[in-house]
């Protein structure tokens, strides 16, 4: 029974890692489009189930109305002569309203996570937690494990496999 060093334990936590994760990368990305076509759906039943959705259409356009006046004030502000201008010339106002970006923004992000979560419902996500929770033991038991070498390989042999992964290979 060999003993394994803590550098040999950090290239097996690394290696573990790096495997599992190409796995979770690939399902992600071939998934993604699904995940962002549910927040969308999400979106939209979000903001209707609350009756909002007129209410974030008011202030994108009173945000439009409100940019035009002052485009329009400041133009012609700054084309009067005036003695002294630079006594004038400091802001009234720190930045345009954000109000509709600000809510539109929160309100996505939101959809997104409860997507993510349904995400994990279907037949993909289902496989994507059993990888998670596959590289997370793979870890821990590297941890746990790593002061018998052939235990550990046996252990994480045995964690790999259902993953279609080998802990040899490259």
């Amino acid at each position: 029974m060999a003993a394994i060093n803590q550098t040999q334990r950090n290239y097996f936590i690394d290696d573990t890692k790096s495997k599992f994760n190409k796995i979770i990368s690939r399902i992600k990305a071939k998934n993604a489009s699904k995940i962002a076509d549910l927040a969308m759906q999400k979106y939209d039943e979000f903001l209707d189930s609350m009756n909002i959705r007129e209410d974030l259409d008011t202030l994108k356009m009173a945000e439009d109305t409100l940019k035009l006046a002052d485009d329009k004030l400041t133009g012609v502000k700054n084309s009067l002569d005036i003695e002294d201008k630079n006594n004038f010339s400091h802001s009234y106002k720190n930045s345009a309203p954000k109000w509709f970006e600000h809510h539109n923004v929160y309100f996505k992000e939101y959809c997104r996570q409860q997507a993510e979560i349904a995400f994990y419902e279907t037949e993909a996500g289902v496989e994507l937690a059993k990888i998670e929770k596959a590289r997370d033991t793979a870890i821990r038991t590297i941890m746990l494990h790593g002061a018998n070498v052939d235990k550990l390989q046996e252990s994480l042999n045995d964690l790999f496999k259902p993953c279609g992964l080998d802990l040899l290979a490259a």
